[in-house]
């Protein structure tokens, strides 16, 4: 799980450094020039990039017991396409470490963490002429990779694992902005799919069998 965490965590770094190179190698090319740079389009028909991401992710529903608020981090590649002047379709295939923290008792269950393949499919409405500012919205469905269970930073044995489900499909809904350069997007997930299949056995607090869902806020830079 630990070598899984670093080729994740690789991944991601490669991707942010990939997409800065191009920014340095213009500046070089430059030097003390005195050109002045077109800016880049910001609204074009079509563009494929890379989306990384950080933020906050918990379980919610009837069955976590003193949930809280984790780290989540993601990363991928996307393609946006408009398709009328103030609409476009966004699909892209992401990387993430999800799960969530709990305030539970002393040799209780302490965290979950889980990694997922990710494909979000999002439609934008831009709110302006060049589509700077959009409202998002869609759908994302998820793949569960694999899912480890912590008691105070103790990796439980691996027959006492939480037993998730393999898929979910989430809500999602947020804004998007977008500069000459780079964008942003703030954007809330929640799972319609209860992940609860018999986490936790033979552990307190013990399992009850009842809904479980992942809820996520990420902020997330597009290049």
């Amino acid at each position: 799980m630990k070598s899984f965490g670093l080729f994740c965590f690789s991944l991601l770094l490669s991707l942010a450094l990939w997409a800065q190179e191009p920014v340095d190698s213009l500046a070089e090319q430059l030097g003390d020039d005195e050109e002045v740079l077109d800016n880049p389009d910001v609204n074009p028909e079509s563009k494929t990039g890379i989306i990384l991401g950080t933020g906050f992710c918990r379980y919610i529903g009837k069955e976590p017991n003193n949930p809280a608020l984790a780290m989540m981090l993601s990363g991928g590649f996307y393609h946006r396409v408009r398709f009328k002047p103030h609409w476009s379709f966004q699909p892209a295939l992401m990387i993430s470490l999800k799960g969530s923290n709990f305030d539970n008792d002393t040799g209780s269950i302490g965290s979950i963490k889980s990694y997922h393949v990710d494909v979000p499919i999002l439609f934008l409405y831009g709110l302006n002429e060049n589509n700077t500012s959009n409202i998002i919205g869609g759908l994302q469905y998820s793949r569960l990779l694999s899912a480890v269970l912590y008691r105070e930073n103790y990796v439980f044995p691996e027959d006492i694992q939480p037993a998730l489900s393999s898929h979910d499909l989430s809500l999602a809904g947020g804004m998007q902005y977008h500069t000459p350069f780079v964008g942003f997007q703030f954007i809330l997930k929640y799972g319609l799919l209860n992940t609860n299949r018999g986490f936790i056995q033979g552990i307190l607090p013990l399992n009850e069998g009842k809904s479980m869902h992942q809820f996520t806020f990420e902020a997330s830079l597009i290049f």
